[in-house]
């Protein structure tokens, strides 16, 4: 009696063909896998860091938008640069003068860290007291650049190259400054209007 070693349709030693996975690739639609979860995480977070580079909210664990201390510099040049000017139309100074100031605006502006911008303005002011000039509207812009000169060189002064500065840490400094600048401005044009 002959025996087949073959065992009947759908038994459970009977092999089954074993189907390999597709492999996704990028040939065309047939063949790509459909969105996974770690697909669209990536997507999201993708597309959140573009926001964020674009200025539109601030970065997770940030309470508001931030400015880079590059630019918080280039604050700190234009306000030294209003002083500069506005020494130089006040007290009528030789060309020598005004390169000596912008040297030292310059130089504080790119090391508000150390003691360059206390340097500049004690020299812009004793240019300004012994030039012997009389009092003219030029006070106005001198004492805006004076006062935007220290505040922002106190902020430029912690914050590295790299770094940035979150608005919201301004906020205060930015109210007491338009305080000070409005008591300041009204007193120089009193000044003004006693003297003429």
């Amino acid at each position: 009696m002959t025996t087949d070693p073959t065992p009947p349709a759908g038994s459970a030693d009977t092999p089954r063909p074993q189907v390999r996975p597709q492999r996704t690739t990028r040939a065309g639609p047939a063949t790509q896998a459909g969105p996974t979860p770690q697909n669209e995480s990536a997507t999201q977070t993708g597309i959140a860091g573009a926001t964020r580079a674009a200025g539109a909210g601030p970065a997770p664990g940030q309470l508001s938008r931030t400015l880079p201390s590059w630019q918080l510099r280039g604050w700190l040049a234009l306000s030294c640069l209003i002083v500069v000017g506005s020494i130089a139309a006040w007290a009528g100074l030789h060309l020598f003068m005004v390169a000596v100031l912008l040297a030292s605006a310059a130089y504080a502006a790119m090391r508000p860290d150390s003691h360059a911008p206390t340097a500049f303005l004690a020299l812009a002011a004793g240019v300004v007291v012994f030039s012997g000039a009389d009092l003219s509207a030029w006070i106005l812009p001198a004492v805006l650049g004076f006062h935007a000169s220290h505040v922002l060189a106190a902020f430029a002064a912690l914050a590295p190259w790299d770094a940035a500065v979150e608005y919201v840490a301004l906020r205060p400094a930015l109210r007491r400054f338009v305080v000070v600048q409005a008591a300041s401005q009204f007193l120089a044009l009193l000044a003004l209007l006693v003297a003429g």
